[in-house]
């Protein structure tokens, strides 16, 4: 081989190199934003950069188990079950996805399956491995018992997130990401952290034929505050409320050292107004 043509191998490998390096680098700087993402509870957001990830590296143990984990946190625990399959197959995932794999089992009803991967997480924290296979052989037992009450579902009931149900003076106040019921004013396009619309408060009662619960209406009028506030409690008579208040922009919960975070608050029910409204008042013991 004449000197030209070693020139030319040796300045095509270090072109290549350099492009692997490259590849690396970006890699690992959409990980890092990923993570970012995952930390700051933006699960959307952080979803749709592992998928950037997984693109260019579909063996990443980090990406795979942290997709399954955005899943799992968006209450889509089946749809977070085949990632952790993939993440448990590589040969450097963290010890973690193990469990949380077995969380998303138990979830979605596998309770045997959830066992075996309990069992695995147990060679790296014995003790806790086994309150989770407890768990599971205690709902294993359950299940085979005659059920006690019966369970039918709702005509109000979306398939967003409706929950967090509470009483107010025989009608029920529950918290709802659904869109399918808009305010005058006030509407809210942007997305919150679990990829849905903002939630709001309603409320319904039983219709007196029926036994259901009836189409709801908002329980704030949109002249205040009424996005992501919730679950709520009402004292006895209705004259008090006790909520939690989150705010998010761009669809990221905000880093809690900037003071806008999830708090608890406490105000006085005027008419089905909110007034004199205060941070719980907790005292340290």
């Amino acid at each position: 081989m004449n000197t030209t043509s070693r020139a030319g191998w040796i300045l095509a490998a270090f072109l290549l190199a350099a492009n692997c390096l490259t590849a690396q680098s970006s890699v690992q700087d959409e990980l890092q934003r990923a993570d970012k993402q995952f930390d700051l509870y933006a699960y959307n957001l952080a979803l749709r950069t592992y998928e950037q990830v997984l693109q260019k590296d579909p063996n990443s143990a980090r990406a795979l188990s942290r997709t399954a984990d955005c899943y799992f946190q968006l209450n889509r625990p089946e749809e977070a079950l085949p990632w952790y399959e993939r993440a448990a197959q590589q040969y450097n995932v963290e010890p973690l996805t193990f469990l949380n794999y077995g969380k998303a089992l138990m979830q979605t009803g596998d309770y045997v399956g959830a066992k075996k991967w309990f069992r695995v997480y147990g060679e790296h924290n014995s003790s806790a491995a086994q309150q989770y296979i407890n768990m599971c052989d205690y709902a294993i037992d359950v299940s085979k018992k005659e059920a006690i009450y019966t369970v039918k579902n709702e005509p109000l009931n979306t398939e967003a997130a409706d929950y967090c149900a509470a009483f107010l003076a025989g009608r029920v106040v529950y918290s709802s990401s659904r869109t399918d019921i808009a305010r005058k004013s006030q509407s809210k396009t942007s997305n919150d952290w679990t990829g849905s619309a903002y939630n709001q408060l309603y409320v319904t009662q039983r219709s007196a034929e029926s036994g259901m619960l009836q189409r709801p209406t908002f329980l704030r009028n949109d002249l205040q505050n009424t996005f992501n506030e919730g679950p709520v409690s009402f004292s006895a008579d209705g004259k008090k409320v006790a909520f939690c208040r989150n705010n998010f922009i761009d669809g990221t919960r905000q880093i809690a050292d900037k003071g806008i975070n999830m708090s608890l608050y406490i105000a006085e029910v005027v008419d089905g107004n909110w007034l004199n409204i205060k941070a719980f008042p907790l005292q340290r013991i």
